[in-house]
């Protein structure tokens, strides 16, 4: 990434020879940032009561949360139920048919329904058919048997197409010398959660002037909020209103790039579909971000880090315990900075 930055700088007509320097410790840190994060409280009457992440990471991830663990089938296997926000928890608890009060919802509870289950592959499937966050556990073995895997393991790690060649397209310059390689670049930043916001964090530490995609709809943690969001412009639109629509398509036609870190289709039903915005916007670098890859039978499934490290062996069900299913690969950042660069 620190290459790239400085290849586009130099490319850009800015400062040449720049010396990278990469220290081990300081990009495992970059992987766990919110651990370390500590926002002050505002002093202001009904303002913002602070943060402190440590204490945030260990509250929640040091509690029992019955809707996102692995849980044992009958035949042995394990699928890993992600219901970390309101609404897939509440389709996890519909489909296993347990009651949402809260005494009901136990690991107990849970464990017996997935346990009635003969078979772990028909469980994963059928979830994800109700579009659900859910993921056999496999080892490495397992995952490259797996049509999705064997595809994957075909891709680069970053992978590239020209849909269409805009005739305004032209290498951009910097407007002076010593300004940072993103300087004068628009990006449109569609994210959840934190591997595609930390695409944006990371393009607004280059310079690019970010503009974070917020809706009244979609749930927000805290933590990461602050974490991912530092540096960008907040722009507060209804996807569902035909006015936010407008004004989207108006900041589109004059940005650079577009960040798409929703769910596969969720853009293209609200009117943002990619065909549309390449020949509305050929300009633009469309930048997708998925859980399992783009292409396969797994690239519209809905996943979060644990669930890429469960699905692919890097985690095991004897780490849960210990919370190593979150340590081993922090892909959620690695993901964000190789979309950046």
């Amino acid at each position: 990434l620190g290459l790239a930055a400085a290849d586009l700088l130099h490319v850009r007509g800015g400062k040449s020879g720049v010396q990278v320097t990469v220290k081990q410790s300081d990009a495992g840190l970059s992987t766990c940032g919110y651990m370390f994060l500590e926002v002050d409280a505002s002093k202001e009457e009904g303002g913002y009561a602070g943060l402190k992440g440590f204490e945030a990471t260990i509250a929640q991830e040091g509690k029992v949360n019955p809707t996102r663990r692995a849980y044992r089938c009958g035949d042995g296997g394990f699928v890993f139920l992600h219901g970390g926000f309101p609404k897939l928890k509440r389709g996890i608890l519909d489909f296993l048919r347990v009651s949402p009060e809260e005494e009901n919802v136990t690991v107990e509870a849970i464990a017996a329904k997935t346990a009635a289950f003969s078979s772990s592959d028909d469980l994963e499937a059928a979830m994800r058919a109700r579009g659900l966050a859910v993921t056999k556990c496999r080892t490495p073995k397992e995952w490259r048997e797996t049509e999705q895997g064997q595809i994957v393991a075909g891709l680069d790690p970053v992978s590239f197409s020209v849909m269409k060649k805009s005739k305004s397209s032209q290498q951009q310059r910097l407007l002076k010398p010593g300004v940072r390689p993103l300087s004068d670049v628009i990006v449109v930043e569609f994210s959840h959660v934190i591997a595609s916001p930390m695409v944006g964090r990371t393009l607004a530490e280059h310079g690019a002037t970010v503009f974070k995609i917020f809706t009244p709809k979609r749930p927000r943690r805290k933590l990461f909020d602050e974490e991912t969001n530092g540096g960008k412009i907040p722009f507060n639109v209804d996807l569902d209103a035909p006015e936010d629509r407008a004004k989207l398509w108006d900041l589109l036609k004059v940005a650079d790039v577009l960040i798409d870190g929703y769910t596969a289709g969720v853009l293209a039903s609200k009117g943002f579909d990619v065909d549309l915005l390449n020949r509305d916007c050929p300009h633009l670098v469309y930048l997708r971000v998925s859980c399992y890859g783009h292409l396969g039978p797994w690239a519209a499934h809905k996943g979060f880090q644990q669930n890429a490290n469960f699905a692919t062996g890097i985690a095991t069900v004897d780490d849960e315990a210990l919370l190593c299913y979150q340590l081993p690969s922090q892909v959620d950042y690695t993901r964000g900075f190789l979309g950046a660069a």
